[in-house]
């Protein structure tokens, strides 16, 4: 069991596991999911700013979707 899980306390002050990152047309993307309730699953973006990176919520529900889809297919390719 891998006790070194990357967390972070997103906006929302809720701490969340990082799960994978995956990039999706030049843009990164990153799964978490809340430690305290694993039904809890967010997306976000990361991007740089004045030389840091920062976690932003995604534009629209479209963004949402092609998101959701692309993390799908690499996991279920991961699983196979």
């Amino acid at each position: 069991m891998d006790t070194n899980i990357e967390t972070i306390i997103l906006d929302d002050g809720i701490k969340y596991a990082i799960i994978e990152e995956i990039e999706v047309d030049n843009i990164s993307y990153t799964m978490f999911a809340n430690l305290n309730d694993e039904t809890d699953i967010c997306f976000r973006k990361k991007i740089e700013q004045d030389g840091s990176e920062y976690y932003v919520g995604l534009e629209n529900k479209d963004e949402l979707e092609k998101v959701i889809m692309h993390f799908t297919k690499n996991i279920l390719k991961n699983n196979s």
